[in-house]
């Protein structure tokens, strides 16, 4: 019925949709890969519009599908409308909350990410875009909302902090060690090891010689475990 008074009669709309998606691409096997069918469902699906409307929509031929002349009439009046629907839809699903954090890589690989299911399946109505980086979020121009860092008060102006979670420590050593004798203060650890990083063969930072541009190599590593100095445990005296 014209005039959008209704009531409307139109094929059933999973066969527009099948129809119109293999129009586009002149493929039944593409069409059935986008909406997530088998090819046969979409072929199916196709004839039964066909024969609802009486009207052959396509030439089947060797090379693929061509549309007939009822088919590319067809075809722009239902985009427009399929098109209609899904933004009339869109107009009234909520529109979703956005939050990006930025963490370090591997905070976000071995924390945040394998819990972010979790978190969005109770909040279906938050979007969250973690910015996986070393750097430090400047929240002005970076467009971050949150930020996890190892860090401490006081923080910079306007900013809010909460702890997350306190760090813990363990010290662990090979079995040979440990069979020599226990290890519960720093004194016992003198007696067994010797402090070494893997960092002292780090490369140097700073300008390289054959290079006069002042451009800095980065030395450090992303590895996002609290270092604590040797000094503490007796050492480097």
């Amino acid at each position: 019925m014209a005039g959008g008074q209704g009531p409307y009669t139109f094929p059933p709309l999973n066969a527009l949709r099948m129809f119109e998606s293999s129009a586009r691409h002149l493929n039944f096997r593409i069409a059935s890969e986008e909406l997530g069918v088998t090819q046969g469902a979409v072929a199916q699906q196709v004839r039964a519009l066909e024969k609802h409307l009486n009207t052959r929509l396509f030439d089947r031929r060797a090379r693929g599908l061509e549309l007939t002349e009822a088919g590319r009439r067809y075809l722009k009046p239902l985009q427009s409308a399929l098109s209609l629907i899904s933004d009339a839809t869109a107009e009234l699903k909520p529109a979703k909350t956005v939050v990006t954090i930025s963490v370090t890589p591997s905070f976000a690989a071995k924390w945040l990410i394998p819990r972010l299911g979790k978190f969005s399946d109770s909040n279906a109505e938050t979007e969250v875009q973690v910015l996986a980086t070393n750097g430090l979020a400047n929240f002005q121009s970076d467009g971050v909302d949150l930020a996890v860092r190892q860090t401490k008060p006081p923080f910079g102006s306007g900013l809010t902090g909460d702890l997350l979670f306190p760090m813990r420590f363990i010290a662990v050593c090979s079995p040979a060690i440990a069979a020599a004798g226990p290890i519960r203060t720093a004194a016992d650890a003198r007696v067994h090891l010797r402090p070494h990083h893997s960092s002292v063969r780090s490369r140097p930072c700073g300008r390289r010689r054959s290079d006069p541009s002042p451009i800095r190599q980065q030395c450090a590593q992303d590895q996002t475990r609290a270092y604590v100095s040797l000094k503490t445990l007796g050492f480097g005296k």
